[in-house]
């Protein structure tokens, strides 16, 4: 039987506990300390640094564990870094990783339980591709079957191909299907969907009046996850969704100032009209869903995203980029990624340009560089 070891506060591991602990901390890498130099500019979307969404020239950005220690100008880089092992990027872009604010575990509901072990492994296969395409943080609709079961299933499988992959930061939405009860939202899913899932999505279609929809809404906001609220949400129950943190952008008028409308450019593909600049120049920044699966639109990054907002959206480059960055961080409820400031993240994504305008003329490739995630270059 292994002895207690008795450390600061009284407090008793046992010894098998005390060794697997000390060989996680000599496990850990060291830190690492990096400079990207040579860059022909940073876009870091903080508007602190001035106008053309926070955009550097010839700049350096310098990485120190899973954040970013320094950025600015090269010329202005403090003497402490000169020593630190450098990646020159000969005139390439730099910008904030990109944030897929939806993502579709399935291109439809399944008519039976699925094999976890086929969704694991497809997910973390889509997972690898869309960092390879420069996406660092991406969120899986997740559900909409209405049987408790499946939805287990499929939440499960979400998180476990999620953590087979140590990049990008992937989040989970849970659909809720309006099949679903009071009692079986609140009592039989909330445990499972509380521990895996970081938002509830709910829809609306028109067909319930305001004291259902006030009682399935009061019983998801008694899980511990945002609410997301989506489609036809009516005008009359807009009180109801008050503390929501992103939604479609047709309904972004009726919630608060904070909230981030989400946009699916992909859907321009079908004929949806999607008035984008109208959206932003009435004061939305909406984050950008590609609602890529596996069955209909598979995308592996959001460069066409990119390229049909700027296209058929209306928006200039520079506002499209804030869109599929920070704006998606920011209807993630991500306060901290989509952007580049000293102490941040460092997630970010070296473009192959020094031209932003090729991630509109070349929409069928892939512009990455270097993808770094967590401090980490994520293609190594």
């Amino acid at each position: 039987m292994s002895a207690l070891v008795v450390g600061v506060g009284g407090v008793a591991i046992c010894t098998s506990c005390a060794t697997i602990a000390a060989r996680t901390v000599e496990s850990n890498d060291p830190p690492t300390e990096i400079v990207y130099t040579e860059l022909e500019g940073v876009i870091t979307n903080d508007p602190r640094v001035g106008p053309d969404f926070g955009r550097i020239d010839d700049a350096s950005i310098v990485v120190r564990g899973d954040h970013v220690a320094w950025l600015g100008r090269s010329v202005d880089l403090p003497a402490r870094y000169h020593g630190y092992p450098a990646v020159p990027c000969d005139g390439r872009m730099a910008i904030p990783g990109f944030v897929d604010a939806g993502s579709e575990l399935l291109g439809g509901i399944p008519s039976e339980r699925p094999d976890p072990d086929r969704l694991i492994g497809e997910v973390s296969v889509r997972l690898k591709n869309a960092v390879r395409h420069g996406v660092t943080s991406v969120d899986l609709r997740v559900g909409g079957s209405g049987d408790p079961t499946t939805d287990t299933v499929l939440l499960a499988a979400a998180r476990a191909g999620a953590d087979a992959s140590p990049e990008p930061i992937v989040s989970i939405t849970w659909v809720a299907s309006r099949r679903f009860d009071l009692a079986s939202l609140d009592g039989v899913m909330a445990p499972t969907v509380g521990r895996i899932a970081s938002s509830v999505e709910m829809s609306c279609d028109g067909s319930e009046d305001a004291a259902e929809l006030r009682d399935r809404l009061g019983c998801l906001r008694r899980l511990p996850v945002r609410v997301r609220l989506c489609r036809e949400w009516p005008a009359a129950c807009a009180a109801l969704a008050e503390g929501a943190r992103s939604v479609e952008s047709s309904v972004w008028t009726l919630l608060p100032s904070d909230a981030t409308p989400v946009v699916e450019p992909l859907s321009m593909l079908d004929g949806s009209g999607l008035d984008v600049r109208a959206l932003w120049d009435a004061g939305g920044r909406p984050g950008v869903a590609t609602r890529s699966n596996p069955d209909a639109r598979a995308v592996n990054g959001l460069t066409l995203a990119v390229s049909l907002l700027v296209t058929l959206g209306g928006l200039d480059v520079g506002e499209a980029i804030w869109a599929a960055t920070r704006g998606g961080a920011k209807a993630l409820g991500d306060e901290e990624r989509g952007r580049l400031r000293m102490g941040d993240p460092a997630d970010f994504v070296v473009l192959d340009t020094d031209d932003l305008d090729d991630l509109v003329r070349r929409p069928d490739s892939n512009p990455v560089w270097r993808v770094v995630a967590g401090g980490r270059e994520a293609l190594e």
